[in-house]
């Protein structure tokens, strides 16, 4: 169908891991949260690649109670 990358990986993990997390650029915000609107976002003043995208959101769900962490790049 007409899915980008994001909204077919959102679709995969929407069932078992919501409320999950989108990592992208302040530059794609818009766009990424058009496109899943029930996702938690950290965003990047630029984009640095998938480590440094990993790194942020691991830091984020250390935070959190439920730390599960599932990388799943989109692009």
């Amino acid at each position: 169908g007409g899915k980008t990358a994001l909204q077919q990986t959102a679709a995969r993990v929407a069932d078992g891991f919501a409320p999950f997390v989108v990592v992208g650029t302040t530059r794609h915000r818009a766009l990424m949260m058009n496109q899943v609107s029930a996702a938690q976002y950290i965003l990047e003043p630029e984009g640095r690649g998938t480590a440094p995208a990993v790194a942020a959101a691991a830091h984020y769900l250390a935070q959190k109670q439920d730390r599960l962490l599932l990388v799943l790049p989109s692009d």
